[in-house]
């Protein structure tokens, strides 16, 4: 039962285990495509599969055909979406603002140096984006994680 109102929580099925103590796991997408019905016209992720693979942390001690309960930190999900989206944009838009602002000592024009300088801020953006998912990707583990085994797999094939 999912007791942390921030915590998103979806069945999975263990395809592999390691030593070191990670899974391999298959997951429906159902809960993220609950409005396809709403929005046919925006979404066709579905159309290829509805089933996500992915790394978990084996808390629960998963064997390989087990179905198990996996959660996430829901607010961890939209931090890191913000991230993602937020800093490369405002590099662009520092950029082209700079560009404006510099443009008219520039022998260029006005549209090409906030063109060109939005390129160089949007480049920024994503340089700096990667710097900070290397420093968050060295902290503590923040992804999916295998909480318990729902029901074991069938032994010996």
């Amino acid at each position: 039962m999912n007791t942390n109102p921030r915590e998103s929580t979806t069945r999975g099925l263990v395809l592999s285990v390691t030593d070191d103590g990670w899974a391999q796991v298959a997951a429906d997408r159902k809960k993220g495509c609950d409005g396809c019905g709403e929005a046919k016209s925006t979404c066709h992720s579905c159309l290829t599969t509805t089933r996500r693979t992915a790394r978990a942390l084996n808390k629960a001690g998963a064997k390989a055909g087990d179905i198990v309960l996996l959660s996430m930190d829901s607010s961890v999900v939209f931090k890191y979406a913000a991230l993602v989206y937020f800093i490369p944009v405002l590099g662009l838009m520092i950029g082209a603002l700079a560009g404006f602002k510099l443009g008219a000592g520039l022998p260029v024009s006005a549209d090409a140096s906030t063109i060109l300088f939005g390129i160089g801020g949007l480049a920024a953006g994503f340089f700096v984006l990667t710097v900070i998912s290397k420093r968050i990707g060295s902290g503590k583990y923040s992804g999916p994680v295998i909480r318990n085994v729902v029901m074991e797999g069938k032994k010996g094939g």
